[in-house]
Formats: structure tokens, C-alpha cells, sequence
């Protein structure tokens, strides 16, 4: 049986916030998110490697989830001490089906290496489908818009987007396409993004905050569609040119 992995990231800059901040952000996504997927009621936090606490279920009270953020600690030349970065949590959910759920946090970082998206703050969220498969898998493909408008609304970031592997598989990738492009099908621009050129192809809309959401697809992916295919590749070369 084929299947799908999709990948919901979302990144942004330099931004200085304390584990209470991070904690009610986080617990604000999860409490958008509790009814789109199941893996979420069935997450389970990753143990930190520099503790000795074991993995626990993921809380959903800010206060709760506070002491489940991993500091990160590096030293601050101009002030001569160390202090703390940001916060990092990871956490997934396994069930039946080899189908899993994994969410990446990292927040609060304020120096300049936050720039880039690679080492600044992201949150991402990774599941896999199985295509043809049970209910819950076309359940969880309906999911994908939604994790990413709450990851949006709770962390306000930059930028996000929404990656189809099989998407990636079926495109040729243009010279110089940037990696984390490859394979996107929806796409959002925090306001004052760098304007650039849209396809025609495909839906956007502006969200209450003003940023604009593009998506090859108001409907659930479906690569087997020709219409969601040309769209999803047209907005793709789009964004490669970016």
C-alpha cells in the first residue's frame, strides 16, 4: 500500500520569550488541534538527554507543559556568562499501521543565528498517511490545513508551509531550488512579506492577521488529480523562483 509523509513547518526570527510564553503558545496550538488528529491526544514527550526524566504523555496546561521545555543553553560573550536561548521539546505518537505523529519545538531564541530557519525558531509537525487505507487516513489528510492554520495562529511566525512527499517525488526539482521548498503545496507569508509572483493556479486568502495563505488546493491533496497536481506544480515553480 503507497504512502504519504507530510511535514507542516513553521519558522521565524529572533524572538525573546520565557517557557511561560512558549508553554502557552504550545498549549494554545495542541488546544487547536485536539479534534483535527488523533495523535495528538497520544503524544508522548521525548526524554531529555541531558535529564534523567523518562517520556511522559504531553500536558495541555501551559503550567504543565513549563517543566517539559528543554532549555537551551549557550554562552553570551558581551555579558561573559551563559544563559539560556531558547526552549526545545520534542514529542510523537505511534499506532497502528506503522502511522505515527511528530511534533519539533524550538522557541525563544532571540540571538542573530535565529535568522536562519534552520537554527532559529520553528515548530514542524510530521505524520504519515497510508493511502486507500482506513477512515482515519483520509481523516488525517483533512488535517493538514488545519494543524497548519493553528500552528500559525498560536506562534505567529514568519513563514509557513506544507510538504507532500510524494509531491516532492514527482517533481523535478528546478537548479538552485531551495530544499525547503521542494514539494510545498501550501504556503504562508507573515504581512510584509517580499511580495513575488502567484500562479494563477490555486487558492489564496488573507488570514485575520493579514498574512496570505496559498494553497495549490482548498480541498484535501489528492495527487492523483490532475487539477491538484498542475496546481500543486505551478505554485511549486513559483515559490522556486522566489
Amino acid at each position: 500500500m503507497r504512502y504519504d509523509l507530510f511535514q507542516i513547518h513553521a519558522a521565524w526570527g529572533p524572538r525573546q520569550e520565557n517557557a511561560e510564553a512558549c508553554a502557552r503558545r504550545l498549549a494554545r496550538m495542541l488546544n487547536d488541534v485536539s479534534d483535527v488528529h488523533r495523535g495528538f491526544a497520544q503524544m508522548v514527550v521525548h526524554p531529555d538527554w541531558g535529564r534523567s526524566r523518562p517520556a511522559d504523555a504531553l500536558p495541555r496546561r501551559p503550567a504543565e507543559i513549563v517543566p517539559f521545555l528543554s532549555p537551551v543553553r549557550y554562552y553570551d560573550e558581551a555579558r561573559k556568562r551563559i544563559i539560556v536561548g531558547s526552549y526545545s521539546l520534542d514529542a510523537s505518537a505511534h499506532w497502528a499501521g506503522s502511522r505515527f505523529l511528530v511534533m519539533a519545538v524550538v522557541a525563544g531564541r532571540h540571538n542573530e543565528n535565529a535568522r536562519h530557519s534552520l537554527l532559529g525558531n520553528r515548530v514542524s509537525v510530521l505524520f504519515r498517511i497510508l493511502e486507500g487505507g482506513k477512515d482515519e487516513d483520509a481523516t488525517a489528510l483533512a488535517a493538514v490545513k488545519p494543524i497548519m492554520l493553528a500552528l500559525i495562529s498560536a506562534w505567529e511566525p514568519e513563514s509557513a508551509s506544507a510538504v507532500s512527499t510524494r509531491h516532492w517525488e514527482l517533481l523535478r526539482a528546478p537548479a538552485g531550488t531551495k530544499p525547503f521548498v521542494h514539494g510545498t503545496w501550501a504556503a504562508y507569508f507573515a504581512p510584509g512579506a517580499a511580495e513575488f509572483s502567484l500562479t494563477s493556479l490555486g487558492v489564496t486568502r488573507r488570514l485575520p492577521d493579514g498574512g496570505l495563505l496559498w494553497c495549490a488546493t482548498d480541498e484535501a491533496l489528492d495527487l492523483d488529480n490532475p487539477v491538484h497536481l498542475g496546481a500543486a506544480a505551478a505554485m511549486h515553480a513559483a515559490l522556486a523562483r522566489k
